[in-house]
């Protein structure tokens, strides 16, 4: 049998068949790559010819409230602690041993009063040998002045020379200075052998007992405590900007946390401060409350500031930037104008802020959730 070879040509029909086909979606294709090049003139220039949005149409609606004057004058609480107003380490003015202490811990003392002795053994011969100088310079011009009043008598009568006077009394009168610094330096002599007694410099309560007796005790070196009883007082600190809105002899409240009772009390001290330091305020009380006040005792100080045009805006128009800083949108001229302000003292719903605003100015409370500084804004009603 012969085999029977498959042709390899194709034939007419299946070429009728794809020729078919490729018109098919040719002509479709054609026609819209000629629909795109046509209209692609008219869509840039249509997107150029928009007309602009109408105004007002990108603004954001906001509700504002008027900036105003805090109505009560701003006011700063801190705690302290009462301290006496006397207070201190009772020291000697030279070394030695403490020879004896006459005063027990806790107890009252009078101004004056001795309350420890020192043995010094060059204080109390010191004070013999200046004694001894005084009374020899005393004598010698004692007989000075006898022996000018003889030579005085004889030069009247012409018995001795001008000459002779003269220089008794130029010895007479060198005497009357050696006298005079020899009862300075006795009475030098004796303060120092004083100073070997310690007298309480004011009234007060011994508070602590440093060196006991038969110790050896440096120049300057503490030997017990005495808070005086003359008063009691409290210090606070502020920063320099807030310490600068005080003045002294202000009146501020001062209350104990253990009770009800306010106690009056007065700026005193305004102290100042280094840079980058908080600056000391001195308040005194007033001598009645000792009773009820004891040094020691914790209290909460309420300071009253000057209230320089201290405005106040609503807490809900307070934001915060994106640097964490405290702000506020302040509308002029239909933009919302961001500015940076200090917050204060919160009262009634209105806090007070510092900040470059002016009474009157309208600020954002509803709506500022998405501003940004110099946005378009329309109030509402």
């Amino acid at each position: 049998m012969k085999s029977q070879k498959k042709s390899t040509k194709p034939s007419l029909a299946s070429l009728t068949d794809r020729s078919a086909n490729l018109r098919r979606w040719l002509i479709p294709a054609a026609l819209l790559i000629s629909a795109l090049v046509l209209l692609r003139p008219s869509i840039y220039a249509s997107s150029q010819e928009l007309p602009a949005p109408a105004e007002g149409a990108a603004a954001h609606p906001v509700r504002v409230i008027a900036a105003k004057l805090a109505e009560d004058p701003p006011v700063v609480r801190l705690p302290g602690v009462l301290r006496a107003r006397e207070r201190g380490k009772l020291a000697f003015l030279h070394s030695g041993h403490l020879a004896e202490r006459l005063v027990e811990r806790g107890q009252t003392v009078e101004a004056g009063e001795i309350l420890a002795v020192l043995h010094n053994p060059a204080l109390m011969p010191g004070a013999d040998a200046a004694a001894a100088q005084a009374r020899e310079a005393k004598l010698n011009l004692e007989q000075l002045e006898r022996e000018v009043v003889r030579l005085e008598d004889l030069e009247e009568r012409n018995l001795v020379p001008t000459e002779e006077l003269e220089r008794i009394v130029s010895r007479r009168d060198a005497a009357i200075e050696a006298r005079n610094q020899a009862d300075a330096a006795l009475g030098e002599a004796r303060e120092q052998l004083d100073e070997a007694f310690l007298r309480a410099p004011y009234s007060g309560v011994i508070s602590e007992l440093m060196i006991e007796p038969g110790q050896f005790v440096a120049a300057g070196q503490g030997v017990l405590g005495l808070i005086g009883s003359s008063g009691l007082e409290t210090a606070v600190h502020l920063p320099i900007e807030r310490a600068a809105r005080l003045e002294v002899g202000r009146t501020v409240r001062v209350k104990s946390p253990d009770t009800t009772s306010e106690f009056e009390g007065m700026i005193r001290e305004i102290g100042a401060s280094e840079p980058g330091q908080a600056v000391e305020i001195v308040i005194e009380l007033d001598p009645s409350n000792n009773a009820s006040l004891q040094s020691g005792q914790a209290v909460d100080v309420t300071l009253p500031l000057t209230s320089d045009q201290i405005l106040a805006v609503p807490m809900a128009a307070i934001t915060q930037s994106s640097s964490g800083v405290a702000r506020v949108f302040r509308v002029e001229n239909g933009r919302a104008l961001a500015v940076d302000v200090r917050p204060g003292r919160l009262q009634g719903g209105w806090l007070e802020v510092e900040g470059q605003l002016a009474e009157g100015d309208l600020i954002v409370v509803a709506g500022h959730g998405r501003l940004l500084d110099d946005d378009p804004v329309r109030v509402l009603q």
